[in-house]
């Protein structure tokens, strides 16, 4: 399994591609079927599985929050975030050219600390879409929605966030909350202008865990946008190529593989009875 240690303006990073083997239940021979191509630094933070039958490949979770993903200790957050994304799609282009495509499904949550103490999970897209107009991966790498048809209503419904919305026909879910939040959303121009208003706050997390989920609804015309599967062009002037300078390579790497499907063990809104999201107490 080739190792990397690559220097890059983003932080210096480990890199392996691996062969994906599969076993085949009928020879019982163990078969190469892709690679794996991870980055990261104490922990694997991205990975990538590239089938060889395919011109798509399949992008794993981000795996940033328990840190390790810079060799240097440096934090990646932010811009680096988006470099350490970019410097595994430059590794995937050099070793696998025949991949166009790449797919994801936006399932990520981030913690938020509610207003009781407890930890509980917000939705990436939805709250970038909420004050971005635009989910992470869209913003960052072009993604567009796999789905047509959730792609077309998507792209149409969007124009809803530069109506002016209708107090009297809003709850925010929560006693103290339809108090602090109303009156500023009766003096917006827009629900986008809401939405930068609440941007500002302090806590903000917390104040739209209650709600954010209901309301995004209503301006998507009753559908969910979240945890939906994406495609990202690869060969885009959003996909830049990321320099990089070989520091060392060659050895084994024996560290495991984090990506999976598991999810944090804190709540998410779904998770939360309607009584339980109304008594959170705020404080204005």
């Amino acid at each position: 399994m080739p190792v990397y240690i690559l220097k890059t303006q983003y932080g210096k990073f480990r890199v392996t591609v691996n062969e994906d083997n599969q076993l085949d239940f009928i020879t019982r021979e163990i078969k190469s079927i892709g690679k794996m191509i991870t980055v990261g630094g104490k922990n694997k933070c991205v990975g990538i599985k590239v089938p060889y039958s395919s011109d798509t490949a399949h992008f794993l979770n981000v795996n940033r929050r328990m840190g390790g993903c810079e060799l240097s200790g440096e934090t990646i957050a932010g811009e680096k975030t988006v470099g350490m994304i970019n410097l595994a799609f430059t590794i995937l282009k050099r070793e696998m050219p025949n991949i166009l495509y790449i797919e994801l499904e936006d399932k990520s949550d981030f913690p938020c600390t509610l207003s009781d103490g407890k930890p509980a999970g917000i939705s990436l897209a939805l709250y970038e879409m909420m004050f971005h107009q635009m989910s992470w991966y869209e913003r960052h790498f072009g993604a567009y929605l796999l789905n047509p048809t959730l792609r077309d209503l998507y792209i149409s419904s969007k124009s809803n966030f530069k109506i002016k919305p209708l107090t009297s026909d809003i709850t925010f879910h929560n006693e103290d909350l339809n108090l602090i939040l109303k009156p500023m959303l009766d003096k917006s121009k827009s629900w986008e202008d809401f939405f930068a208003k609440v941007y500002t706050m302090d806590t903000k997390c917390q104040i739209i865990f209650p709600w954010y989920h209901q309301i995004l609804k209503i301006i998507f015309n009753n559908i969910s946008f979240e945890r939906q599967s994406w495609l990202i062009d690869l060969y885009t002037e959003k996909i830049p190529m990321v320099e990089f300078e070989t520091t060392q390579a060659g050895g084994n790497y024996t560290r495991r593989n984090i990506f999976n499907n598991k999810q944090d063990t804190y709540r998410t809104w779904a998770d939360f009875s309607y009584d339980e999201l109304y008594s959170l107490r705020y404080v204005k």
